[in-house]
């Protein structure tokens, strides 16, 4: 059972497994967040060309923070880290309000707190985690006014929102959407209420009209909508969204599977032996589809084989990279997915019949949140945090009528999910922290900065270092870079009996079910092999590796430099 004491545990042990000794590196796209922060304490406020002027609120945080605990990659990588255990606490206290069902609470708080996008957005500068936590306490302020008709509990929502807008654009759909559900149904407008609250909403619009920021004669990559010709496209896209989705709500639906004994006795009758017959060739071509894709195919974050690995990713047998494992998430994705529809087809009645303002306020944000995913410019991965969000509090808002079953079978596939959440956020952070260490002591013996191929991060930020830009104008990453020295991670598949036999068994069954690559994989420029030059290595550092070490690999790290 979910209580604040194994609340505090869980977090306190993850933060420990998670950044203990890690290291004082940017990750991602995180350093273009944190230069704005030093910008900020240098009296500079205008904000970066490739930032969304939407940053505004982080940033003063961040800056805030910074006074206190210096500005770091490490002090803002803990900030992130705090925000994302208010965000924890304020969904159990949010979930708390909408259902009694405290299995079911636990778990959806769970499902939050290890997703894998979610975790690794935990220990970043970037932008998810702030907004998350700012959306799911305004929620949480939004819902005490409903319940409580509370005008002080409400405004705050609305002000906190508006916090949230100040992190991510999209958090303005929200506010109108909730003075809507807030004031209907009164027999009498009161017009200073709405118009309090409404102001207040406005300030944060201004706020952001009116923030300068840096503009370039090419506004092109600030775009913020979809061209028409890629509507097409985007829908196929939005499809891919709902894999994600199921994925990360697994338990929901393999609580109970007493639903495939129901479909099992409609099988007497040959209408419904026709539908099922129909429904499983459509699901086995689609689950063909989504496993030729990789699964996960819209990409940036959460990939099953690595985080972050489409640019120079090399496929390497691993307890996820490989075919058995891939088939095994398509099978539970594929039951989920049933169990989802039977679920939502049983109770229908129950389902429609129901009319609450509560419920309405967060289906009708659910669907404001789909469609802005339909029309904006991107779409990656970490953009579906928000849906994902509205979907276990929907989950808790109809947890009678959906009369979800929390069994040993759903704490399974929890398990499940854990631990690819924290064996890819481990394996992720550990590398990347073995390859800054490395970087820097080659900086230190031969003055190479520029010359050390790592990955795009570490080139673009040592790039704008070097140019001491703060205004995001202009190439990230200098015209004709040519490297010198290499930095990669590898394996050695050792001389462990089993695994040379789990090798010999992946390498049988991809002559019948390949195993798919990461869908849309870039290949680096200089795109050198690291096991072609073992002799050469400068520095070379084995690991536990949660994705190597289990199956008797020994992973490493290792570097070299071509210098004439």
């Amino acid at each position: 059972m979910f209580t604040p004491k194994i609340a505090l545990f869980a977090v306190v042990a993850t933060f420990l497994f998670l950044l203990l000794g890690r290291g004082n590196f940017p990750i991602n796209d995180d350093w273009l967040f944190a230069r704005q922060v030093e910008s900020f304490r240098n009296g500079n406020i205008i904000i970066n060309h490739q930032i969304e002027p939407a940053f505004i609120f982080q940033g003063f945080l961040g800056y805030v923070w910074s006074q206190i605990f210096g500005l770091s990659f490490q002090s803002l990588h803990l900030l992130s880290f705090v925000v994302y255990v208010v965000s924890v606490v304020f969904l159990f206290k949010l979930l708390s309000l909408l259902t009694e069902n405290k299995k079911l609470i636990s778990l959806l708080v769970a499902l939050y707190a290890f997703n894998p996008i979610v975790l690794a957005s935990s220990v970043t500068f970037m932008t998810e985690i702030y907004f998350l936590c700012l959306i799911i306490v305004s929620l949480y302020y939004y819902q005490l006014g409903f319940q409580k008709k509370s005008d002080t509990h409400f405004l705050l929502g609305v002000l906190l929102n508006g916090a949230a807008f100040l992190v991510r654009q999209s958090a303005a759909l929200m506010i109108p959407v909730a003075i809507y559900f807030y004031f209907a149904g009164e027999k009498k407008v009161r017009w200073k209420h709405l118009i309090v609250k409404s102001l207040a909403g406005l300030i944060f619009i201004l706020i952001w009209v009116f923030w300068p920021r840096y503009s370039s004669t090419d506004e092109s990559s600030r775009a913020l909508f979809l061209e028409i010709n890629d509507f097409v496209p985007r829908l196929q896209q939005i499809g891919y969204s709902f894999i994600y989705l199921i994925f990360f709500t697994l338990p929901l639906f393999l609580g109970d599977l007493r639903f495939f004994k129901e479909i099992v006795k409609q099988t007497k009758k040959f209408r419904q032996l026709v539908y099922i017959a129909v429904t499983a060739l459509v699901t086995f071509v689609l689950g063909r589809h989504v496993y030729l894709l990789d699964i996960f195919p819209l990409g940036n974050v959460f990939y099953i084989e690595e985080l972050y690995s489409k640019s120079g990713f090399r496929s390497n047998f691993s307890i996820f990279d490989n075919s058995p494992f891939k088939i095994f998430l398509i099978v539970l994705i594929i039951i989920s997915t049933v169990g989802l529809i039977h679920t939502i087809t049983k109770n229908r009645t129950k389902i429609l019949g129901k009319n609450r303002k509560t419920s309405n306020f967060y289906l009708v944000n659910l669907v404001l949140q789909f469609l802005l995913l339909l029309v904006t410019k991107d779409l990656y991965d970490r953009y579906l945090l928000p849906v994902f969000v509205l979907v276990l509090i929907i989950s808790a808002t109809y947890a009678k009528e959906l009369e979800f079953k929390i069994t040993k079978l759903a704490y399974t596939g929890l398990a499940l999910l854990i631990f690819i959440s924290l064996a890819l956020n481990y394996e992720y952070l550990t590398v990347q922290a073995l390859r800054w260490d490395q970087a820097l002591k080659i900086q230190q013996d031969s003055g190479i900065v520029l010359g050390i191929q790592l990955d795009g991060t570490y080139t673009k930020y040592f790039a704008a270092k070097k140019q001491n830009d703060f205004t995001g104008i202009g190439q990230s990453i200098p015209g004709g870079l040519e490297y010198d020295c290499y930095i990669q991670s590898y394996t050695d598949d050792g001389s462990w009996f089993l695994t040379k036999q789990l090798i010999l068994v992946e390498k049988t069954i991809e002559k019948f079910i390949p195993n798919p690559k990461v869908y849309e994989a870039k290949k680096l420029i200089d795109d050198k092999r690291i096991k072609k030059h073992l002799k050469e290595l400068r520095y070379n550092q084995m690991y536990f590796s949660p994705l190597y070490s289990i199956i008797g690999k020994k992973a490493y790290v290792g570097s070299w430099c071509e210098l004439e």
